[in-house]
């Protein structure tokens, strides 16, 4: 069969990218063509108009102010994790700068990552998210998140027909977290099934590698995110345990290393990582799945589809509250028995639930 995948495969983004590789993976072991669908975005616009690219230098400015950083520093940092991500979405994801949104498929699968979030500042609502006029026969989707949008903002918005009309031409519903069911089940009438992100499903084994930092503390977040305070809880941990700091995905000038490391490399950071400190979806998925010890902060962005993760696995000893000490939870000893025991459980679940449309 010819599939397609739509996600948010070109996104600059470690998550974005390792979940989109494992779905392209998993659907290729069945023997089919897989590849992906560009959603063409009202951003792309005003992209073309230059007036992102002089946001996005007003905003390093800021950074300069605020941080103390050196432009040179932000701007070589960030030439250096978009060349990572140009490449690895080359070589690995099979895209290039054509625009892929007139292809024909058998099925087209939906997700995972937050293709159903109708409320992003930023893109907006993409009817092509939700498969809408593209060219199949069946579409499904697999571990979609509607992110922070919540039931009342389609109301609002005057979306929850929209969205519930192009739902009901799904075949099936796989969802990630309890707000995009709640959502689903409220519009359409149809109890979705909730699966595991890709990232939890695929084995990464063959593409990790060894790493030789000696002991650090990983930080996986967004820029700016990690306040004042957190960094400092941060560097009082690594200097008490005589470790270094690790930074990926964001600089930081009190990190000592800031890494513009390849997807893969990533992966290999978080196995070896003596503990780890994220504010991210995929951040948490990638200490559970290397059974880490890891310390959350969660932020209103993505408290739906984090906070059913932690729920689910009984890991909510691990976000770190407004009282919580950093280092009391990093040192905590956590058993990962029953948390693997149900990500092997939920790993079939998915397979066997893609498996029954390829």
């Amino acid at each position: 069969m010819n599939v397609g995948i739509v996600t948010m495969h070109r996104l600059h983004n470690y998550g974005s990218f390792l979940q989109a590789f494992a779905l392209k993976k998993i659907i290729e072991s069945y023997g089919h063509y897989v590849e992906f669908i560009d959603i063409v975005s009202p951003i792309n616009a005003e992209i073309k108009q230059g007036k992102y690219d002089v946001e996005k230098l007003l905003r390093n400015c800021k950074r300069v102010v605020r941080y103390n950083y050196r432009l040179s520093d932000i701007l070589k940092w960030r030439h250096d994790i978009k060349s990572v991500f140009n490449s690895s979405g080359r070589t690995w994801l099979g895209y290039n700068d054509n625009v892929n949104d007139n292809g024909e498929y058998d099925i087209i699968v939906i997700g995972s990552d937050e293709v159903f979030n109708c409320a992003d500042k930023v893109l907006g609502f993409r009817p092509g998210m939700f498969g809408h006029l593209l060219k199949t026969k069946r579409k499904i989707s697999y571990a979609a998140s509607f992110g922070y949008t919540v039931y009342d903002d389609l109301c609002v918005n005057v979306l929850r027909e929209r969205v519930s009309e192009m739902l009901s031409e799904y075949e099936a519903i796989s969802v990630r977290d309890k707000n995009s069911y709640d959502i689903v089940k409220r519009l359409v009438d149809v109890e979705p099934i909730i699966s595991l992100d890709p990232v939890f499903v695929y084995n990464y084994d063959d593409y990790i590698e060894e790493v030789n930092y000696g002991d650090y503390i990983l930080i996986y977040s967004y820029l700016e995110r990690i306040s004042s305070d957190e960094s400092a809880q941060i560097k009082k941990y690594a200097s008490e345990n005589g470790i270094k700091i690790i930074s990926l995905f964001s600089y930081y000038k009190w990190a000592d290393y800031n890494l513009a490391a390849d997807p893969f490399k990533v992966l290999s950071l978080f196995k070896s990582a003596k503990c780890v400190v994220t504010d991210t979806f995929h951040g948490m998925v990638m200490s559970i799945k290397y059974n880490k010890s890891f310390a959350c902060y969660v932020r209103a962005s993505n408290y739906n589809k984090i906070t059913y993760v932690l729920k689910y696995f009984d890991l909510e000893r691990c976000v770190v509250g407004d009282k919580d000490s950093l280092r009391d939870i990093l040192d905590s000893v956590v058993s990962y028995d029953n948390v693997n025991d149900k990500i092997n459980y939920e790993t079939q679940k998915s397979i066997s639930y893609l498996g029954s449309f390829m």
